[in-house]
């Protein structure tokens, strides 16, 4: 059963940086909460400053939270 409005996302902002002295790129997956499997897959090349990175997936993504 759903319930709560539906969000609807394209890409998240994510603030980190680095931990070596050189760009690294990783693979960012969003999951609802409880669940296994991932609502997206994107990228984000992250550098060694800190401050906000973005990812952007190749498609907008849906998600809504469901009952228990």
């Amino acid at each position: 059963m759903n319930v709560g409005p539906e969000y609807l996302f394209s890409d998240v902002d994510v603030f980190t940086a680095s931990t070596t002295c050189v760009p690294e790129t990783v693979t960012l997956r969003p999951y609802m909460l409880g669940s296994t499997n991932a609502l997206a897959t994107a990228t984000l090349t992250v550098g060694p400053t800190p401050g906000f990175y973005r990812a952007t997936f190749a498609s907008p993504s849906r998600c809504r939270r469901t009952a228990r």
